[in-house]
Parts: structure tokens; sequence; C-alpha cells
């Protein structure tokens, strides 16, 4: 009788070891897949920082472009007086990066002078039909001033996102490799106990059975 629940106990133990070694890894994989699944969203967050800021960037240089041809040219103006309606007007007045204070004070810094810049192109327009001269010189003075200093501020921010980035990638690829390492030693342990348990059920019960 006391083999018989010394044979009960050991088999009963080795089940409950890997069993618990089992929910063990099944809670260690979970977690690290949040880790990772929070850094890729992090990463895709400052990713689209940054296109939105480098897609910025170039759009200006094209509107400011398009008004010195309008100006020096004569050619017809197409781009946008409204400040809020070209794509750095509608990432400034949206939610976009709203969480990170870094990028709250780039959208407050860019918002006064991304303002000025549209309101002055309405300015000049309308100042190229009295006096070509003085529109030019408006233009170089002041528009060209402005926009300088926002590509700036543009540059900084798009340095900050590209190190937003560098560490978000940081983030994911340790994430990564914390889930590959958890997730082996995890294995390995369930597979100790199964495999003590196999070979404690024929030591103590299978081969007895068989020898007698």
């Amino acid at each position: 009788m006391k083999i018989k629940m010394s044979i009960q106990k050991n088999v009963w133990i080795r089940i409950v070891a890997a069993l618990l070694s089992i929910l063990v890894f099944s809670i260690a994989v979970n977690l690290n897949i949040g880790n990772v699944q929070s850094a890729q969203a992090g990463m895709m967050e400052t990713n689209t920082l940054l296109d939105q800021a480098q897609s910025a960037k170039s759009a200006h240089y094209k509107w400011c472009s398009m008004l010195s041809n309008s100006i020096y040219t004569g050619a017809e103006f197409t781009g946008s007086l409204d400040d809020a309606a070209c794509d750095l007007g509608q990432w400034i007045y949206g939610s976009d990066g709203a969480a990170d204070a870094r990028v709250l004070s780039f959208r407050e810094e860019l918002k006064p002078l991304h303002k000025e810049i549209h309101e002055s192109a309405a300015y000049v327009l309308e100042l190229l039909s009295t006096n070509p001269a003085a529109a030019q010189s408006y233009y170089h003075q002041t528009i060209q001033s402005n926009v300088n200093a926002l590509v700036g501020i543009l540059d900084e921010m798009i340095s900050y996102c590209e190190q937003l980035n560098s560490s978000s990638r940081d983030a994911l690829n340790g994430a990564i490799a914390t889930l590959r390492a958890v997730s082996l030693v995890c294995f390995f342990l369930a597979l100790i106990c199964l495999i003590s348990l196999v070979q404690f059920i024929i030591r103590h019960v299978i081969r007895p059975i068989l020898h007698i």
C-alpha cells in the first residue's frame, strides 16, 4: 500500500510540475507577445510621424516654388492658401503624435509660423497685382525666411522621429529576442518534466509489471 501511495505521489508531482511549466510557458509567451505588439505599434506610429514630417517638408518646398513662379513669371498659383488644408496643416490640427510631449511642442512651434506663411501668400498675391517689385521683396524677406524657419523646425522633428524610430526598432528586436529566449527555456522545462514523468512510470510501473 505504501509503495502504491509513493508511486501515485511521485506521478502526481511530475504531472503537476509538467502542467505548471506549460502554464508558465503560456503566460510568459503571451506577455512577451504583448511586448512585441506594443513595440510594433510604437514603431508604426513613429514611422507615420516621420513620413508626415518628410512629406510636409517636400510639400512646402514645392509650395514655395509655385509661389515664386507665380510672383516672377506670372504663372497661376495653385497651392493652398488655407493653413489647415495642406498636409502639414492637417497634421498640426489633427491628433497624430499627441501622446508625445516633444512632438506636441513641435506642433505648437509650427502652428503660428505655418499660419503666417499661408496668410502672407494671400497678401503677396494681392500685392502682386499692384506692385510686383514690392511683392518680390516681401516674398524674399518674409515668406522665404519663414519657410526656411519652418523647414528648420521640421528638420529637428525629423531627427527626433528618427531617434524614436531607432529606439522603437531596438525595443522590438529586444522583445523578439526575449520572447525566443523565454519560449526556449519554458519549452525545455516542460520537456524535462514530461521526460521525468515518463521515465518514472517506465521504471516504477511498467518494468515491475513486465518483470512479473
